[in-house]
């Protein structure tokens, strides 16, 4: 009976993980799919920037900068958006980017193994259980700023 207990433990625990791993694989495409719409929204955005500075130069008119400001910073908003959102894979996938050379390493690095810059800490958070009892990861937060915050000046 014991043999069938370990089996049946055992074959839990595996079901468990790739529960896992298809919910991880499932929020990672959603969260691509987020990244391809606003990476084409971005495209649309410098095209219409380009035809307005084309019409205007063509009529021999001064381009509109209020016009142009606007939908420049809407894609640095959506730049911005990007990155929070490929930071999310990262913390899914339980690695992070270096500081420095901004290479794909193991979120528990205390130093980057490529170019030896020190890591700031994340803050590990628990993941919570959602409405379907699948686990669900928060992004980790990082705990020193400073360090972080010198390294990219």
């Amino acid at each position: 009976m014991e043999l069938f207990d370990k089996i049946g433990k055992q074959a839990n625990e595996t079901y468990q993980e790739a529960k896992e791993r298809v919910y991880s694989l499932s929020e990672e495409l959603k969260i691509r799919s987020k990244i391809a719409n606003l990476k084409e929204r971005k495209n649309t955005l410098y095209t219409e920037i380009g035809e307005i500075v084309y019409k205007e130069i063509k009529d021999n008119k001064d381009v509109d900068r209020d016009v142009i400001s606007a939908k420049s910073d809407e894609i640095t908003s959506i730049f911005e958006e990007i990155a929070k959102l490929e930071a999310e894979i990262l913390s899914h996938k339980k690695v992070k980017k270096c500081i420095r050379c901004e290479k794909v390493i193991d979120v528990d690095h205390k130093y980057c193994p490529h170019c030896g810059a020190e890591q700031p800490e994340i803050k590990k958070e628990e993941p919570e259980k959602n409405d379907d009892g699948a686990e669900e990861v928060k992004q980790g937060e990082v705990i020193n700023e400073e360090d972080s915050n010198n390294e990219n000046q």
